[in-house]
């Protein structure tokens, strides 16, 4: 068994970071190095 020490860890390491890719941006949550969610949107 894994041991539920490394599930309460992940949860306290945020990250959020936005990225630009030839004019289009994309705002990517990390989440215990874990892609949460990735956004991509154009202003």
């Amino acid at each position: 068994m894994l041991a539920p020490a490394k599930a309460s860890q992940v949860s306290t390491d945020m990250m959020v970071s936005v990225r630009d890719h030839a004019g289009r941006k994309s705002l990517v949550i990390h989440g215990g190095g874990w892609l949460v969610k990735r956004f991509f949107f154009n202003d």
